[in-house]
């Protein structure tokens, strides 16, 4: 919904990562839910968090780069939660399969 001329006044001067929809602003979002709400009993607060993050992905639509950084989020969470440890390799592993269920077409055109 940006006009053509202020998107290219965010290339311009570089700042255009500002205004991309991608798993970043998720860490942001989830970074500033953990700070107000520290006062929250732990599984309070990473529920609380997911929530915002599922949220956003609704809000942003579940663009691709969101859907991939909310579902790793969420399996964070889950793996905090039962105690796991979050292997990197696990959650790609994880978010990949669930992507493929949720919309093949995410993992065809934009891997």
């Amino acid at each position: 919904m940006i006009n053509k001329q202020t998107t290219e006044d965010f290339t311009q001067s570089g700042l255009v990562h500002l205004i991309a929809v991608s798993g970043g602003n998720l860490v942001m979002i989830a970074s500033v839910f953990g700070l107000l709400l520290f006062w929250l009993p732990v599984y309070i607060r990473f529920t609380v968090v997911g929530a915002g993050l599922t949220l956003y992905g609704l809000l942003c639509g579940f663009d691709s780069s969101v859907v991939r950084a909310l579902i790793m989020a969420l399996l964070g969470i889950v793996a905090i939660f039962l105690g796991k440890p979050t292997l990197s390799w696990r959650l790609v592993t994880v978010t990949f399969l669930l992507m493929l269920v949720w919309n093949p077409l995410y993992l065809l055109y934009d891997l």
